[in-house]
């Protein structure tokens, strides 16, 4: 049976560069002699096909139920369903803060502060709000979490679990700090934010399922088609 990798529905992705990191690995595997069949989520969900590995970047709910069921017959799915669930904001703030992980604190913190939607994940600049003095007017409060600002520089981080694979590749402290966070996520393709304060404190403030791994695409996806062949 061939292998299946799902694509990420465009309620989650605006930018080609999902698709690209995922073709990217999809190319590794078949240069090793693997048969890969590309399905958007839609195709998979009216399809329900199955193969030897499904792996990819779904995020929508139907999808999940499929691949639960599938799951439970033995079929390998990578990242799994749940991992998927735990990367959501309501699931991995907590999850990440159990685990230890360094976070900006949240809660009525003061200004400046950020509000993020309290569910799911980013999907429109609305989403994540900068309040430097105040909160806006038309903003309800029930549907974001409000997290201190931290000030620092601004580094995107990017990991495969199970190898050796993590940019930047000269911080070993965000290393062990993204990898302990992927983790306590369950998730095997991972990526996220964090602030390096000038006293060179990290602050995790994102953390996302399969990134896009724009400025290290190539060697990201010889790590990601390492762990679904092995």
């Amino acid at each position: 049976m061939p292998l299946i990798a799902i694509s990420r529905d465009p309620r989650y992705s605006k930018s080609e560069a999902d698709r690209a990191i995922l073709l990217a690995v999809v190319h590794c595997l078949e240069q090793q002699g693997q048969d890969v069949v590309v399905m958007s989520e839609r195709e998979f969900q009216k399809s329900r096909a199955e193969g030897e590995c499904i792996f990819g970047m779904y995020r929508d709910e139907e999808t999940l139920k499929v691949l639960d069921k599938i799951q439970k017959r033995g079929v390998r799915v990578i990242p799994t369903p749940e991992a998927i669930r735990h990367a959501r904001r309501e699931c991995h703030i907590p999850l990440l803060m159990k685990a230890g992980i360094p976070m900006p604190p949240i809660g009525n913190i003061g200004f400046p502060c950020w509000l993020k939607k309290a569910h799911g994940w980013t999907e429109t600049t609305s989403d994540v709000i900068f309040c430097k003095q105040q909160i806006p007017a038309d903003i309800d409060l029930h549907d974001y979490i409000i997290q201190k600002h931290i000030d620092g520089n601004f580094v995107k981080f990017y990991g495969v679990a199970g190898t050796d694979f993590f940019y930047p590749s000269d911080n070993d402290l965000l290393r062990d700090i993204a990898a302990r966070g992927a983790a306590s996520l369950s998730l095997p393709v991972y990526g996220g934010d964090a602030i390096v304060t000038p006293d060179h404190r990290i602050y995790v403030i994102d953390f996302n399922d399969w990134p896009s791994f724009t400025p290290c695409r190539e060697e990201a996806a010889k790590a990601i088609a390492q762990i679904i062949v092995r």
